[in-house]
């Protein structure tokens, strides 16, 4: 079963040409330059990306949208997900909905 990360990141988080479109203005987006720190996965958490896992960097709370999940998932067969993540009122919500 492949596993498959997300974290959120945007290459222009508050400038007039911002990818984070409104979501920006509810989260602090400011903070959440792709690559940078606040982007990465926590090692805390024990989901440290190992060889040949997926990274999918996510501009909204759905971990499909706009994102190649959905079409990733169909090319390996997958046709069962099990979600996990931290905030479950937002992105696992989300994405769960988006299935």
């Amino acid at each position: 079963m492949p596993v498959i990360l997300t974290s959120t990141g945007f290459q222009d988080p508050t400038g007039p040409r911002s990818d984070a479109g409104l979501w920006g203005l509810k989260i602090p987006a400011e903070t959440l330059h792709e690559g940078a720190p606040d982007t990465e996965i926590d090692d805390c958490i024990a989901l440290v990306p190992e060889r040949g896992e997926q990274v999918i960097v996510k501009k909204r709370a759905s971990a499909y949208h706009g994102t190649y999940l959905a079409g990733y998932l169909r090319a390996q067969g997958v046709d069962t997900v099990i979600m996990t993540g931290v905030t479950m009122a937002g992105c696992v919500r989300h994405s769960a909905e988006d299935t």
